[in-house]
């Protein structure tokens, strides 16, 4: 089994965003994937780029009839991504149809799970998608 635990973040919420991506199999770390951007998004945002971010690497990794176990911290994501929610955010709507397309295209069975803070590569995550967010955000002044 191909494990991805993931991670978003954002600095100001919204502000600009940064995601992470650990690919594990037994227990071994195949892949760190990051990204990042400038523009103002939310952590909801950052926390759907990272699993899309990390099923788009798990190409690469797969084996013939191995499932993928996503791992994530945020229940909005696990609940939308498998437990039937639904949302009225167009850009959650538009990320949730990019990673279907994912999972289409990898033509194995993906799997969504809470991760836990506990979790050594769930902290790794943290820090990778803390790292990725675009430096030099400063808050928004206000004028006094």
């Amino acid at each position: 089994m191909l494990r991805i635990v993931t991670d978003g973040s954002c600095k100001g919420n919204p502000g600009p965003t940064g995601w992470a991506a650990v690919l594990i199999r037994d227990d071994e770390i195949l892949q760190e994937v990051t990204g990042g951007s400038p523009e103002r998004g939310t952590n909801n945002i950052a926390e759907f780029k990272a699993i899309l971010c990390g099923l788009g690497a798990a190409q690469a990794w797969l084996v013939k009839d191995e499932s993928v176990t996503v791992i994530s911290d945020s229940t909005l994501c696990i609940g939308y991504l498998s437990g039937g929610w639904r949302s009225n955010n167009a850009a959650l709507g538009r990320l949730r149809l990019q990673i279907r397309k994912v999972e289409k295209a990898l033509d194995a069975p993906v799997i969504y799970k809470k991760g836990s803070i506990d979790d050594e590569l769930f902290q790794l995550a943290d820090v990778l998608a803390k790292e990725a967010v675009p430096q030099g955000y400063k808050e928004k002044e206000t004028d006094e």
